[in-house]
């Protein structure tokens, strides 16, 4: 089995600069272990997968060690590749992430801009590893996805060699570094050595943070801003309200394929497949209940529920969902993604039934 693979270079014009990203495009799902070892394999900060979908791509996104909820140069990348090599007559590329839901992105010429939610910081106590990690005190401590830590001066930013280690303990995906810029509005870093990226050169997604706060500070919409990393980036930014406008530009580096072999067979039974052990589907019931990661203490209970067959509770949960889906309560695991995750779970565990 061979898969398609594209290096593209984000959020710059030109190779050896900017977020490298790894696209995958499909043609059906691959099972979720099988594209963790493909991130893990390519060792960038993410590679992202996508397959065609109801006139759309639903579109997932990897680091070397986790799933992702959002993730902005790998989306660009995704785009890019549709734009230039799928279907160049679009002009725009309409995304679905079932951990962060509807994304586009449009072209103009060579910029690209993508639509993403607004993800607005609150005020917070900098928790003692942040400081420390960093190495350096911040002027104000913020948290939404990520810690953000608001310095004086770009000088202050590019100086930072901080403590993976110290930064790794804390409990958002990474900490978001920022200061107004010399020759920009504003310059950031992002640091993320929890998800296997100590250092990202280019973060689009930290932006739905960063132009939120510096509209507060600059009372303006439209952002010109860096990311000052090694590889450098430029950014491109509007605040829409509840939305975020995150330009810029992309080149490719490299596209081949990926020789998976028998893998894929050997790491997932294929619905063929008339016989399942107990282990073997208990293991993939474990993967898709690690699929959450959540902390959502109904879905720790539903979890350990289905673990036990518990058929009653199941169906507890899934009018738990539905009602607070109904009611705009929900803030656990997105709704569609655990309708997803619920067929799922509740087919494998069919299997396991039919196997006593």
């Amino acid at each position: 089995m061979q898969i398609p693979v594209y290096h593209i270079d984000a959020f710059t014009d030109k190779v050896f600069s900017g977020n490298p990203a790894a696209v995958c495009p499909l043609d059906q799902w691959l099972p979720g272990n099988v594209m963790q070892g493909i991130a893990a394999e390519n060792n960038l900060s993410e590679t992202a997968f996508f397959m065609p979908k109801g006139g759309q791509y639903e579109l997932r996104w990897f680091s070397p060690k986790t799933e992702i909820d959002l993730c902005g140069h790998a989306t660009l990348a995704s785009a890019f590749v549709v734009f230039n090599y799928l279907d160049s007559a679009l002009d725009i590329v309409r995304f679905f992430s079932p951990r962060s839901g509807a994304l586009t992105v449009s072209r103009e010429q060579d910029l690209l801009t993508m639509d993403f939610p607004s993800q607005p910081a609150e005020a917070c106590e900098a928790p003692a590893d942040l400081a420390a990690g960093l190495g350096a005190e911040p002027l104000e401590t913020l948290r939404a996805s990520d810690y953000l830590a608001v310095f004086a001066s770009e000088e202050e930013i590019a100086a930072l060699r901080p403590d993976m280690q110290r930064l790794a303990r804390l409990d958002k995906r990474g900490v978001v570094v920022t200061a107004r810029g010399n020759e920009v509005d504003f310059v950031s870093r992002f640091f993320a050595p929890r998800v296997g990226v100590d250092e990202d050169p280019v973060t689009g997604s930290s932006h739905c943070t960063l132009v939120p706060y510096w509209k507060s500070k600059l009372g303006k919409n439209t952002f010109h801003a860096r990311q000052i990393s090694a590889r450098g980036g430029e950014l491109f930014c509007e605040d829409c309200g509840d939305r975020v406008r995150i330009s810029g530009r992309a080149v490719s580096y490299m596209q081949g394929k990926i020789d998976m072999g028998d893998t894929v067979s050997r790491s997932w039974p294929s619905q063929e497949s008339s016989r399942m052990d107990n282990t073997a589907a208990r293991g993939l019931l474990q993967t898709m209940i690690d699929y959450f990661e959540s902390g959502n203490k109904e879905t720790d209970r539903a979890a350990k529920a289905i673990l036990e067959w518990d058929d009653e509770h199941l169906k507890d949960w899934q009018a738990e969902i539905k009602r607070l889906r109904d009611e705009g309560e929900w803030t656990g695991i997105r709704a569609p993604e655990a309708d997803i995750v619920a067929g799922a779970l509740r087919s494998i565990q069919q299997q396991l039934v039919r196997k006593q």
